[in-house]
């Protein structure tokens, strides 16, 4: 059995800083679905917070606006979204990085292989936990018509700033056979996401992604809300699960058009809401969902993003998707509604550290261990992170069936 931390050296010539930021680069490259994303909380901010927890930033309560002389002034309610923390990390023995004695070789057998599998595993988790935040959803073929519907849904929302549209390569491929030029080129945005980046296209940038998910159906399922007034009567206590038959995440179920979208400004638009299953329980009978906080129409009850008409004590859902069928999930959203930010861990006794690099937002600390008993150490990379979509009315699911 090894034990780290018995011994103590010099500085090893394999912790240079250039060669942790080769790691963090490579790391950086994979990472298209966070770059597209502002930081909410900043390292001095970290401490307190907990590896594996979720921590809250708080949605501005527009509250409402009255004609006239008379002020009728309103509660500010404040509503928390949940960004998750985490750590991901990656090591070997340093005898395996002893026989490396320049850059190139580093970079051709660690670097980029450790980076890039570092890489993908953060992003596969970020997808996993993101990809369905959406409060709208476009159901449709491998065309520019799908990519134009599900920009245009966002903007009917009047969202502002960069708005970026992650789909698989294969539909991303279907669809620029079809009209390659359609896409406008823009130097910055393809500096920033590279190869996978296509062009502009309906206003948003569109970029391949190749861990987003399927979603195939089942043979049938069912789903209901329940919904329980306010004392006051101008709205609904906030829902954020659903129950029901078959559930699995990334279903989509929609409303006949009974609930609609309460958009960021307070303005009650004409914007159908998306229901759609983040998780579910083992049976399959109860699923998590982005909060929805409902008010009545004309009322702004509790900083809402959702309405209904008045007398509405009910919503039906129905399935948004085909049975027994396998989609290509993708998304359109809002940089801004995505929250990531890296950090760094602080020293442990005993161990060597090199300083973190940080490239593309993404940062990377190496940090070496000694072993007495074997004469060796252990040599580890961690990318420790906070990530989330916090509001799901900037974001747009697409949902394109596999044939």
């Amino acid at each position: 059995m090894s034990f780290y931390n018995q011994v103590q050296g010099g500085t090893n010539e394999l912790t240079h800083n250039k060669k942790v930021k080769l790691v963090a680069a490579a790391v950086a490259d994979e990472l298209n679905y966070v770059k597209a994303s502002v930081s909410k909380m900043p390292q001095s901010e970290f401490k307190g917070k907990k590896y594996g927890k979720e921590y809250s930033v708080y949605l501005p309560d527009v509250g409402t606006v009255h004609e006239g002389l008379t002020a009728s002034p309103d509660d500010i309610v404040e509503v928390e979204a949940n960004i998750k923390l985490q750590n991901f990390n990656t090591s070997c023995t340093l005898d395996a990085w002893n026989d490396i004695a320049d850059i190139e070789d580093f970079k051709k057998e660690i670097a980029v292989p450790k980076g890039q599998k570092l890489a993908r595993t953060v992003a596969k988790e970020v997808i996993k936990d993101n990809v369905f935040k959406n409060m709208q959803a476009v159901v449709g073929t491998a065309s520019f018509g799908t990519l134009s519907d599900a920009a245009a849904a966002l903007n009917e929302l009047a969202v502002s700033g960069e708005v970026v549209s992650f789909m698989h390569p294969t539909v991303m491929g279907k669809i620029s056979a079809g009209g390659l030029a359609n896409f406008i080129s823009g130097q910055e945005a393809k500096d920033i996401y590279g190869r996978n980046y296509l062009g502009q296209y309906a206003g948003a940038e569109q970029v391949q992604e190749p861990l987003l998910p399927t979603v195939t159906t089942p043979a049938s399922c069912s789903a209901s809300i329940a919904l329980e007034m306010t004392e006051d009567s101008d709205g609904f206590e906030a829902v954020d699960e659903i129950s029901g038959t078959n559930l699995k995440a990334g279903l989509v179920f929609t409303t006949g058009g009974d609930l609609k979208i309460v958009d960021q400004s307070g303005i009650e638009t004409e914007q159908d809401v998306a229901i759609v299953v983040l998780s579910v329980n083992e049976a399959g009978t109860k699923g998590k969902i982005s909060p929805l906080r409902i008010t009545v129409e004309g009322k702004g009850k509790g900083n809402p993003n959702a309405w209904v008409k008045e007398g509405t004590t009910s919503i039906s859902l129905t399935a948004g998707l085909e049975a027994n069928t396998t989609y290509w999930v993708g998304q359109v959203r809002t940089k801004d509604c995505m929250a990531y930010d890296s950090f760094r861990f602080e020293n442990l006794p005993g161990s060597e550290n090199e300083d973190v690099s940080t490239v593309g937002g993404v940062t990377v600390k190496m940090s070496t261990y000694g072993d007495g008993t074997n004469l060796t150490k252990l040599v580890r990379l961690d990318c420790p992170f906070a990530s989330g979509i916090w509001d799901a009315r900037s974001a747009v699911g697409i949902y394109v069936k596999k044939v």
